[in-house]
């Protein structure tokens, strides 16, 4: 097992955090979206313009939005 050696105060003072995630692998995580796409299932997304990051913030910190945002872009 490796180990990083990180120091408190640089994840506060910047405000970083370090966290972890046991999902599968880049072939399980494939056959996944292929299973979706084969089976015509899709994610519930609110697409929100940049203008709207301020209405849609607080809705995520309260846990009250419905959706994932999806924030437009115009490139």
């Amino acid at each position: 097992m490796n180990t990083v050696d990180v120091g408190q105060m640089s994840l506060v003072l910047y405000r970083n955090a370090i966290a972890g995630s046991n999902t599968v692998g880049i072939r399980e995580t494939q056959d996944m979206i292929d299973f979706c796409a084969l089976n015509n299932i899709r994610p519930e997304i609110e697409k929100i313009p940049m203008t709207g990051i301020n209405e849609a913030w607080p809705k995520v910190v309260e846990k009250k939005a419905r959706y994932r945002f999806v924030i437009e872009t115009n490139r």
